[in-house]
């Protein structure tokens, strides 16, 4: 016996045969008949789909994708398509991004549902509102708040703020009892972290209901809100939990009703956020998105122009594309300077930025005395061992060591480490780079041993702290290797050559400034003569 399509509220206890020798198969879209073995089957596979829709080009896979893998769908875009001989895959895919994967589907339902070869509910609609209607309210919030997010997993902290519901012993906790009845009802598939994701047709038929977007001003505002997490140098732990954000805050972006600050916002979060893991070249573009934004929303020389114009500029500076950070940095600081007061914290800044980039490019006495003036700033500005002032402290001691003024370097150094080591935790990656600044300069004096030990140390801070492959932890990994060559310990200092060389060449690519460098490292240690 098959019970097709068996009622999701109704117990199947009362339909069963008496007697053991009758086999019975049941289809339904409940999770809770748990007394029975069970086999949950998945959304078709692109190949798959493609031969239900009995279309191999690309444009066929696409459609699939687009669909999620229905069956349902697939059946009537099959249909659709073998009555209409001069519709093409691509034609189709196009009417689809128009007006809207569920809207065009109703229409195929309402027109051609004689046409397909099955006999139960054959709207895509009807069967997802049966389930709508089982829900209860505040299953429904969250289902609205997902149908403005992508259909990626959805971090339960991104849920709980956006409808305000704190966490709660698990018996009495609203999320947790919501996520359950959606899950029971198979509107959504729930992860091994308990994050609900959603089939993208659902999500498509919960936009389109009348409250559709009820939610739509609070979803924005958690989503600015957590993204925003990544300017934060305290908060670490964001850097692997946004990267549950990120799909969902790209999704965001697309909506015309965005608001235009938001969108600003969102965009620089997600180029900071991608930079933060040394994911450079995704960084780029929303950092331009951000600035083309602001440039959109505000008159010329508005100071969020300026500071999108700065963060673009520290985007490229990690690409190795100094002539167009340097003009952009030189705009932003001479827009600030119009804007605020001499002295002013974003005017300084702006110099210490514009002077990094005039170091790498080699402008070394222009770099030092915008950075000496940056620190004059700062000591009205701050108090001594105030973090930002540690920082600028450490900017120019890497201009004077590169000026060859090492003595002063160090000392610069040596206050900004300890500056570092009293306002953040240990292990955090701004005292590894505080350690490795000054180790560079140490290295410079002679100071192999004390370098060394310093980098291992920043080293394994910064193992804990970011992916496998992260150009900081590649840096490092040179750094020390060039240390160890100078103690003639060369099998180890030639095994982290290698290291960071086989990671910039996969995260950076070969032409990458990066990888180049390693690369002349890597072939000076394997070179005979160095060890005689």
């Amino acid at each position: 016996m098959v019970f097709d399509n068996f009622s999701e509220t109704g117990s199947l206890s009362g339909w069963l045969p008496p007697s053991g020798d009758i086999h019975v198969l049941v289809t339904t879209r409940r999770r809770d008949l748990t007394r029975y073995p069970h086999l949950t089957l998945p959304f078709l596979t692109p190949e798959e789909g493609q031969r239900l829709l009995n279309r191999f080009d690309n444009e066929a896979r696409a459609l699939v994708e687009d669909v999620g893998g229905l069956p349902l769908a697939l059946e009537f875009l099959r249909a659709y398509l073998d009555i209409s001989p001069g519709l093409s895959s691509t034609a189709l895919r196009h009417e689809m991004q128009k007006i809207g994967a569920i809207p065009l589907l109703e229409r195929f339902a309402a027109e051609y549902r004689d046409d397909l070869p099955t006999h139960h509910e054959r709207n895509i609609t009807a069967t997802f509102q049966l389930s709508w209607n089982l829900s209860g309210e505040d299953a429904r919030d969250v289902l609205r708040v997902m149908s403005q997010l992508a259909s990626a997993p959805v971090p339960q902290r991104l849920l709980r703020a956006t409808l305000d519901w704190p966490e709660t012993p698990a018996l009495d906790d609203r999320l947790a009892t919501a996520l359950k009845d959606l899950w029971r009802l198979s509107l959504v598939e729930l992860d091994d972290r308990q994050q609900p994701s959603g089939h993208r047709l659902i999500l498509g038929f919960v936009h389109h209901l009348p409250k559709g977007d009820a939610r739509w001003t609070e979803t924005v505002a958690a989503i600015e809100k957590e993204m925003d997490r990544a300017f934060d140098v305290q908060d670490t732990a964001s850097y692997q939990e946004l990267d549950g954000v990120v799909a969902h805050a790209e999704a965001i972006l697309t909506r015309p009703d965005l608001p235009a600050q938001r969108g600003i916002e969102i965009a620089d979060d997600l180029g900071k956020h991608h930079r933060t893991l040394g994911r450079f070249q995704l960084a780029k573009p929303f950092y331009r998105d951000a600035l083309d934004r602001a440039e959109r929303t505000h008159p010329k020389g508005h100071p969020k122009i300026a500071t999108r114009q700065s963060n673009l500029a520290m985007g490229l500076r990690d690409l190795g594309e100094l002539a167009e950070a340097r003009d952009l940095l030189r705009k932003a600081l001479e827009s600030d300077e119009q804007t605020f007061q001499t002295g002013h914290p974003t005017i300084a800044t702006r110099q210490s930025n514009l002077a990094l980039v005039l170091k790498d490019l080699g402008e070394l006495a222009e770099a030092r005395d915008l950075l000496r003036k940056v620190l004059a700033s700062d000591e009205q500005t701050y108090p001594a061992g105030h973090p930002d002032f540690a920082i600028d402290q450490s900017n120019l001691a890497v201009a004077l060591q590169d000026l060859g003024e090492f003595p002063e370097a160090r000392d610069l150094l040596r206050k900004a480490l300890a500056s570092a080591e009293q306002s953040y935790p240990g292990g955090h990656p701004y005292i590894a780079i505080g350690q490795s600044n000054l180790a560079a300069v140490l290295k410079d004096l002679g100071e192999f041993a004390e370098a060394r030990d310093l980098l291992r140390k920043a080293l394994a801070s910064d193992e804990q702290s970011f992916p496998a492959g992260h150009p900081r932890i590649a840096i490092l990994q040179s750094n020390l290797a060039m240390v160890l060559k100078d103690l003639g310990e060369f099998s180890e200092a030639r095994d982290l050559a290698q290291k960071a060389y086989n990671s910039s060449l996969a995260q950076l690519g070969p032409d990458h400034h990066y990888t180049r460098a390693f690369k002349r490292q890597l072939d000076s240690l394997s070179d005979p003569a160095i060890r005689k």
